[in-house]
C-alpha cells in the first residue's frame, strides 16, 4: 500500500536545508517572504514605468488627487 510519503527532509522546513548551502540558516523563510514581497512588487513597478510607461501614484496622496480633478 503507497502512503504518497515521497520525500521527507531532515528538517522542519524543506527550505533551510537550501539556505544552509549559502551559510544562511539564520535566515527563517518568513524573512525571505518578505524579500520576496518587496522585491516582487519593485520590479512590478519598474515595469510598470519602463515596458508600459505607466507611473504608479499612491491612491491617498495629493498628487493622485490633483490629477483626479484635472481628470473630470
Amino acid at each position: 500500500m503507497h502512503n504518497f510519503l515521497l520525500y521527507r527532509p531532515d528538517t522542519l522546513y524543506a527550505g533551510e536545508t537550501f539556505l544552509q548551502h549559502f551559510d544562511a540558516s539564520w535566515l527563517h523563510y518568513i524573512d525571505v517572504m518578505v524579500f520576496l514581497l518587496v522585491s516582487s512588487m519593485l520590479m512590478a513597478l519598474a515595469v510598470n514605468r519602463l515596458v508600459f510607461g505607466n507611473r504608479a501614484i499612491l491612491i491617498i496622496s495629493k498628487e493622485e488627487r490633483a490629477f483626479r480633478a484635472a481628470e473630470a
